[in-house]
């Protein structure tokens, strides 16, 4: 699901806009360059996410490379950024990561983040180079590989296809309301819709690819959606980047001549399959602009829309050969009045709307699970109090009360969000010091 900022919704029929956007670079870049940072995928939630550990202050959260691994950024303005650190659960090799989010969590469960990314350490000409990962709260993942279709690979591993390998994904559409089984000829009547990097082994390109769970994946056509342009700035490299679905589908993407890091191009097509280039880059490493004279690409772009005016916020690679950083632009196009009805849900409403299911589970993960609790230390009495396991037990529901209280708390002062959040926290938590102390009853029996 594509953050949109300000939770607008745009319904109705609109007029094709393909010009290309004008983006107008912040003064400071770069806004976040701790070290080494690339590859930004940036999503955005105006319930702030449901998060304690920021204060349930963030807005924006950024997962980026480091070079060694997947490291998490959050910001309350989308330029001023905190730096959490690396993410848990992912190897080493975890790099050009794209991740999506669901605050209702994927299919009514308790994951909300997916991610699909590159592993650097098995070779590109295998499916084995693309992989998935999971998680309820963006920090602690778990991975696991991907399958595709034997007739419509993602992945070829035979020279010379286009995709007789692959760098990882592009980017990725959630539709939950899409089709059980794959549907083959609709192709935005899928669940998960993927663009994704193809390449010979020097040439990049972007395929396309559909699934019913983001595991399993079916090529679309034979070809790729956004070839190369012989002769022109990106004949040999086109990929890394965005694709936002407003008034039209708009392709923010990396490319370059002799490598894929040279420039930001934009293309725009009517069905999100066939592309038209505009000429010339957005960006580009000879703009002369001292921060990304060496690499300047992979572009997160997320929506805002206000009234008839679209704003593209963008998040991209810069480095000048000695620090690579993450920069930041912001274009707008004017949408036209007829056909359209703009829609807004207020933060209250939604929280509003959240309460009674915070209070469910506040009975379900907390009291319910506070009385078993109770019976279980009750029947071990002292027994196991030298017992380590017994002490890790009690330390995991002590955590579990203070995200009770802390649950309680947040939906009397309307914050159900985040309630319901802290809530499902103190399950997971409950859960695991009742296996413990199930554990323990038995070996005392």
């Amino acid at each position: 699901m594509k953050g949109i900022l300000l939770g607008v919704v745009l319904l109705g029929l609109l007029h094709v806009q393909s010009g290309q956007p004008s983006f107008t670079e912040y003064p400071y870049n770069p806004i976040f360059s701790p070290g080494t940072a690339y590859y930004p995928t940036v999503i955005f939630d105006p319930y702030h996410f449901g998060d304690m550990y920021a204060g349930g202050t963030p807005y924006y959260k950024m997962w980026y490379s480091t070079g060694a691994g997947i490291a998490l950024a959050y910001s309350e303005d989308g330029i001023t950024w905190v730096q959490y650190g690396n993410v848990s659960g992912l190897m080493a090799s975890a790099h050009h990561a794209h991740v999506i989010y669901d605050r209702y969590g994927f299919g009514g469960t308790a994951i909300r983040y997916k991610m699909w990314f590159w592993d650097t350490s098995v070779s590109i000409y295998t499916l084995a180079a693309l992989k998935y990962a999971q998680s309820s709260d963006g920090i602690t993942w778990t991975w696991s590989s991907v399958t595709q279709d034997a007739v419509k690979p993602l992945v070829t591993g035979v020279s010379p296809d286009w995709n007789r390998g692959t760098y990882g994904p592009i980017d990725v559409f959630y539709n939950p309301a899409g089709a059980s089984t794959l549907d083959d000829s609709s192709i935005w009547n899928n669940k998960y819709i993927m663009y994704y990097d193809g390449t010979t082994g020097g040439i990049e390109q972007a395929g396309l690819a559909y699934s019913v769970n983001g595991t399993h994946w079916k090529r679309y056509g034979d070809q790729p959606v956004l070839p190369v342009t012989p002769g022109a700035w990106d004949s040999s490299y086109a990929g890394f980047g965005t694709v936002i679905n407003c008034n039209g589908y708009h392709f923010f993407y990396s490319g370059g001549q002799t490598a894929m890091h040279q420039g930001i191009g934009y293309a725009f097509s009517t069905d999100g399959i066939t592309w038209q280039k505009a000429a010339n880059p957005i960006f580009h490493v000879t703009d002369g602009v001292s921060w990304r004279t060496a690499r300047c690409y992979t572009p997160s772009v997320l929506l805002e829309t206000t009234g008839t005016t679209a704003r593209f916020h963008m998040w991209f690679t810069g480095d000048n050969g000695s620090n690579r950083a993450i920069g930041y632009a912001v274009a707008s196009i004017t949408l036209p009045k007829q056909g359209v009805l703009i829609t807004k849900n207020t933060e209250r409403d939604i929280q509003q709307q959240m309460i009674p299911l915070a209070q469910v589970r506040v009975e379900q993960c907390c009291e319910k699970n506070e009385k078993t609790i109770t019976s279980l230390l009750d029947s071990l009495g002292e027994q196991c109090l030298d017992v380590p396991a017994y002490t890790d037990a009690l330390q995991y529901i002590e955590e579990a009360r203070s995200y009770c209280a802390k649950s309680k708390a947040l939906i009397a002062s309307g914050n159900a969000v985040a309630g319901n959040y802290c809530a499902l926290q103190a399950c997971n938590l409950y859960a695991e010091a009742i296996r413990i102390l199930e554990e323990l009853k038995a070996e005392t029996a």
